[in-house]
């Protein structure tokens, strides 16, 4: 059920400052999903946001200058940087660790003049760092989120969650560990995020808070009523009417974007009249362009770029959705009736189902894709 403001329910109206190092606000207006910050109001509960990026620059935000943006009449967007100071390049890491003093001095100011509530992040390591500072500076207390089963994604894929910034696993899984150690509540997406999280410190208060409601409403339509598929097709310069697999994402190897495009492969390989779509932007657009080349399927593979949530909505019923490891947009390609296939891990595995392979079936060195029960070979 909705959840009542603060103020209607006779309480003192309660307030957030959320860090995450995800998305920017621009991004956000761009692909028209604004309400993944609004989300951050938990339907209400609270009455006031301070959402932070730590290092936006990073992602194309203007380096230099922590940016103040008013995202919404109760919603001011924070965009830290990792690079304050005009110095020499070998001066980076020390440029890095003064701007993200003065970021945290900055939060610390703020939750003491408004008195907000809860300190929360989206990950256990920088982001969860700031906001393990902020709380004991501050003394609120803090909420880490969890967004992945980080020990099945680097056993997997060799993948790690910030490879810029902590390019070591044993240094992500020791910062992990200390933040996670000292929240206040643990709050995993699905059981899997969350048993990571519990067996890496996470030891007061644990809860699963899906993430389905930062869905933007223009996927809640009915399938049926999106009737403006070939033309948005055209508009993005795919052809309409084929066969068409697609993955939604950003394209890092945190999300395997190369495992969903090998699989594109082995099905073109089959079907001669099939495409693939990437919809999404990321540093992995090149490497995979090349890719694609050297499985012969350049010309089959149609990279859109970042695509507003109304064409995704559109678009996606006509699609079969190809997903290694995606969350948010997953959900999003299953409203619009997009039959999906998935990697048997993370989330996408829960709860847990019943394999329908035959007995001789030898799985593959590497988790394969798979639809209705049965494994593509992706590796």
């Amino acid at each position: 059920g909705r959840v009542k403001p603060a103020a209607a329910a006779g309480r003192r109206e309660q307030s957030i400052l959320y860090i995450a190092a995800e998305y920017r606000a621009a991004e956000l207006r761009a692909k028209k999903h604004e309400h993944n910050f609004e989300a951050r109001h938990a339907s209400g509960y609270f009455s006031r946001v301070w959402s932070v990026h730590p290092v936006a620059d990073l992602v194309g935000a203007e380096k230099g200058k922590i940016h103040l943006i008013r995202f919404t009449p109760k919603q001011l967007v924070i965009e830290g940087v990792a690079e304050l100071l005009k110095l020499p390049r070998f001066l980076l890491p020390l440029n890095f660790l003064l701007s993200q003093a003065r970021l945290l001095a900055l939060l610390r100011r703020l939750v003491r003049k408004h008195d907000i509530s809860v300190i929360a992040a989206t990950d256990p390591f920088l982001s969860g760092l700031l906001a393990l500072a902020v709380s004991r500076m501050t003394g609120k207390p803090l909420v880490i989120r969890i967004g992945g089963n980080y020990a099945e994604l680097h056993r997997e894929a060799g993948a790690l969650a910030m490879p810029r910034l902590i390019p070591s696993y044993r240094m992500q899984t020791a910062i992990a560990r200390f933040v996670l150690r000292r929240a206040d509540l643990v709050a995993g997406n699905n059981r899997s995020n969350l048993g990571w999280a519990i067996a890496n410190g996470a030891r007061k208060h644990n809860a699963i808070i899906p993430i389905s409601g930062n869905v933007q409403r223009t996927h809640l339509r009915p399938p049926e009523e999106r009737t403006k598929g070939s033309e948005t097709f055209r508009a993005l310069g795919v052809p309409f009417g084929a066969p068409a697999l697609i993955y939604v994402g950003r394209l890092l190897k945190l999300k395997q974007t190369d495992e969903a495009l090998r699989a594109m492969a082995l099905v073109m390989d089959e079907e001669p009249s099939a495409i693939g779509i990437l919809a999404g932007e990321g540093p992995m657009r090149g490497e995979l362009q090349a890719l694609a080349t050297s499985l012969g399927v350049g010309d089959r593979i149609y990279f859109t770029g970042q695509i507003s949530q109304e064409d995704l909505s559109e678009i996606i019923r006509h699609c079969i959705s190809v997903s290694p490891l995606t969350g948010l947009s997953l959900i999003e390609c299953g409203l619009g009736g997009s039959p999906p296939v998935g990697y048997d891990r993370d989330w996408q595995a829960d709860p847990p189902r019943t394999r329908i392979l035959p007995d001789n079936h030898r799985r593959p060195r590497r988790s394969g894709l798979r639809r209705s029960g049965t494994v593509l070979r992706s590796a």
